[in-house]
């Protein structure tokens, strides 16, 4: 018998309540969290990206996460393929990292390959330190059609980076549109073309978005992902206790 669930944001928990008819009462809202130490903008070393991946005086994007369809990676490259389109200057400064492993990998080589993306857009695949590959970054992009929480958000928030990322909920719900990112609709590229060009162009802007996501982030702490774990399972065992009494 499951006396409680946990879920990390709200439209998790309203999917539980209204989808699977749980009752409210038996639903905890805990967020994800993220170690605002490792995640810390004034401590990295993004030294080896930028080496293997000639980054030196290039403009430089980044998404995280598994190649598959949740994460609307093939929206991405056609917002690069439409970014270089708009600005043809750029094709010699612009490059986008992606890192992560999934089913979509050959086919979205493929895709960026058709559109003209082969020296712009780099898989790198699995990395060895998210944080360092992050300090790489000039905009982070997240592009995703589905998630929950996304982790690879909070640590882009922890590590002040601006971010560009689409308004559905669970990224929604972490960040608010205008103020720690720019949000645009999923599923579309020219909107998300229009945004990093705007960031990009716009570094007054892109700085104070990060500082502000950084800001947002702190409230992600482990501390109290910890504290609220432990109060809620006290609780509950309190429950129990009474229960066999």
């Amino acid at each position: 018998k499951i006396s409680r669930f946990i879920t990390v944001s709200r439209s998790l928990e309203a999917a539980l309540v209204s989808g699977h008819c749980i009752p409210a009462s038996k639903v905890s809202l805990i967020p994800n969290p993220v170690d605002l130490a490792e995640f810390d903008p004034g401590n990295f070393d993004a030294g080896l990206v930028i080496e293997k991946f000639s980054l030196r005086g290039r403009l430089v994007l980044g998404a995280l996460g598994r190649l598959e369809w949740q994460k609307g990676y093939p929206c991405l490259i056609e917002a690069l393929a439409l970014m270089l389109e708009k600005e043809p200057e750029l094709r010699g400064k612009l490059v986008c990292l992606v890192a992560g492993a999934g089913s979509l990998g050959p086919d979205l080589k493929r895709r960026a390959e058709a559109a003209g993306l082969s020296k712009n857009m780099i898989f790198c695949g699995e990395i060895s330190s998210v944080r360092d590959f992050l300090g790489a970054l000039d905009i982070f992009i997240m592009p995703s059609l589905l998630e929950g929480q996304p982790l690879a958000l909070l640590e882009a928030m922890a590590m002040g980076k601006a971010i560009v990322a689409t308004d559905i909920p669970g990224i929604s719900g972490t960040v608010t549109g205008g103020e720690e990112a720019v949000l645009v609709p999923s599923g579309d590229p020219r909107g998300l073309a229009e945004a990093v060009l705007g960031l990009a162009h716009d570094a007054r802007r892109a700085a104070g978005l990060g500082r502000a996501a950084r800001k947002k982030a702190s409230g992600f702490g482990l501390p109290e992902y910890i504290r609220r774990h432990m109060q809620l399972y006290s609780a509950e065992v309190g429950h129990i206790r009474k229960g066999i009494r």
